[in-house]
């Protein structure tokens, strides 16, 4: 019998987890007035400015410079966002690891039926998202508290504390999130 007859053999694979994604909370304080400054700043900008398009499916976008345009609410969230960066990060001893942080960020509205594809950020070494509101959450009345949630595959972390975060909407679309007021 010739190698032309012979039957194809099935290659046998086991996943594991290598080099798995880190996801931290991080719980901010005074988030309702922090959730409210950040709103009223967010939907007058999408007023005034036609906004981009990158990862968003319908919905608004902001430019990369939320920073410069965010106010002392912005000021605030990226101040927790990268003391939460630094007393995570370490070197393969667990020592702390000083850096300054770059930050790029931007605002996403999303209402009824829109969402964000699926997209990386390559090159950084923690991505966060904060959530202000959601339409299918009506819990930000009532929450007291709200979370930044961070991700990376690039460093050691310092044991932590797992936080509670609210799940997505089970029946959610793949592609879209709904997530608490207040968590990232």
């Amino acid at each position: 019998m010739g190698s032309q007859d012979a039957k194809p053999r099935e290659a046998q694979g086991t996943i594991r987890g290598l080099f798995p994604t880190p996801v931290v909370e991080c719980m901010m304080p005074d988030a309702p007035a922090l959730n409210a400054e950040l709103k009223q700043v967010i939907l007058a900008r999408e007023k005034a400015d036609k906004g981009t398009q990158h990862s968003n499916l319908g919905g608004w976008q902001s430019d990369w410079e939320f920073e410069s345009w965010g106010g002392p609410a912005v000021t605030t969230l990226l101040d927790a966002s990268r003391t939460m960066a630094s007393q995570l990060t370490c070197d393969r001893m667990g020592r702390p690891v000083p850096l300054t942080w770059l930050t790029n960020c931007w605002a996403n509205v999303n209402r009824d039926g829109h969402g964000n594809e699926f997209h990386t950020h390559p090159g950084a070494y923690w991505s966060a998202s904060y959530y202000v509101g959601s339409a299918t959450t009506r819990r930000s009345a009532a929450s007291s508290k709200s979370r930044i949630r961070a991700g990376s595959r690039r460093q050691c972390l310092r044991p932590v504390l797992p936080l509670p975060c609210p799940a997505a909407s089970p029946s959610a679309p793949a592609k879209r999130c709904a997530r608490a007021p207040g968590c990232c």
